[in-house]
């Protein structure tokens, strides 16, 4: 079922998508899309969490592979699975930041915020994804 007429974006009950340009200001849309799909999904819990992680990987998806990029979120269960698809083969890499770095710690972020998180390469480039919410 899609919510509104961005042709760009699909929610369903349990699944949604929704694709972004590579653009500094998509990882923002990217988040409120987040936080509009886990408001109807009745998931206020993982709202920060979730826009936290979105926002991570959706801007290295703009700013390291200066790639567009989907965010796909996926329900099963009490878990929440967010996904965000690019057009690069690199692999997410956590860096060790230092004490007074000024970037560098997203991916760290997202492995202490999941349940589990990882990569999958893809043909067109990788899926990057996270789970949060109490496992089942």
């Amino acid at each position: 079922m899609t919510r509104d007429t961005d042709p760009q974006r699909t929610v369903s009950r349990d699944g949604a998508a929704q694709s972004f340009p590579a653009e500094t200001a998509a990882p923002a849309r990217a988040r409120l899309f987040v936080l509009d799909v886990l408001s109807q999904w009745g998931r206020p819990d993982l709202i920060d969490d979730a826009m936290l992680v979105v926002s991570e990987l959706a801007t290295n998806a703009v700013i390291h592979c200066q790639s567009r990029f989907s965010v796909q979120l996926q329900r099963c269960g009490s878990q929440v699975r967010v996904e965000v698809v690019d057009e690069s083969g690199r692999a997410p890499v956590p860096e060790n930041a230092g004490q007074f770095a000024t970037s560098g710690r997203g991916l760290s972020l997202v492995e202490a915020i999941s349940q589990d998180w990882g990569f999958e390469r893809i043909d067109s480039g990788k899926t990057v994804w996270a789970e949060l919410g109490a496992t089942v």
